[in-house]
């Protein structure tokens, strides 16, 4: 199969940014800095996450002004290795999407300010389509939107349950996991195991 009919799909927390759990680690600790309802928290993401309350509505609900947004986006960093490695990964791909659960705004403010729009051609976002992954649609919209067979697609995930998912759609799967004591053939710890594991599934 030529490599452009194949397709590489990243998680963007924990793949494609450092962190794994933006909400536990990033989110909550912000919300309780800036005094506001940290209770209140995880519904009213789980809401804006689906598109069912937007980023101004979703401040406003744990009692912060929406102009703290930006501020909490710049504590998100890239993951080490990331912007090397797209490059490369482009050779053995014909394409590079991201399948996030996220706030849609957020993921739009985050791609822009990290340049990767143009590496990453194709974002598949929770907020915009209104199914959160492990649900069997947001994978669906993903392989329609890259227009390539499931079983022709990588999706590399932080999360188990994740990784299920796709695998029942069809797609081929890689669980991301920095913190493994040693990667496997079906886990990567850095993007350069993750791009031996794509020499290798995707060679001529």
């Amino acid at each position: 199969m030529s490599g452009s009919r194949r397709a590489l799909l990243l998680d963007a927390m924990g793949v494609i940014y450092r962190v794994g759990d933006d909400v536990k680690d990033i989110l909550i600790p912000f919300v309780r800095e800036k005094s506001g309802d940290v209770e209140g928290v995880e519904a009213a993401y789980l809401d804006a996450s689906l598109g069912r309350l937007g980023p101004d509505a979703f401040w406003r609900s744990i009692g912060l002004d929406p102009s703290v947004e930006d501020g909490y986006l710049e504590r998100i960093e890239l993951s080490a290795g990331l912007m090397g490695f797209l490059p490369r990964a482009a050779a053995h791909v014909g394409s590079i999407a991201c399948l996030s659960n996220d706030i849609d705004q957020w993921s739009r403010k985050l791609r822009r300010r990290f340049a990767l729009t143009d590496a990453i051609r194709t974002w598949v976002i929770s907020g915009d389509v209104g199914y959160r992954k492990p649900s069997p649609e947001i994978y669906r919209i993903a392989i329609g939107r890259l227009g390539v067979p499931a079983g022709d697609i990588v999706f590399v995930d932080d999360r188990p349950h994740n990784l299920q998912a796709a695998q029942a759609a069809g797609m081929r799967t890689l669980l991301f996991d920095p913190g493994a004591t040693a990667g496997t053939d079906r886990t990567v710890r850095t993007f350069d195991e993750l791009l031996a594991v794509l020499d290798y599934d995707f060679r001529p």
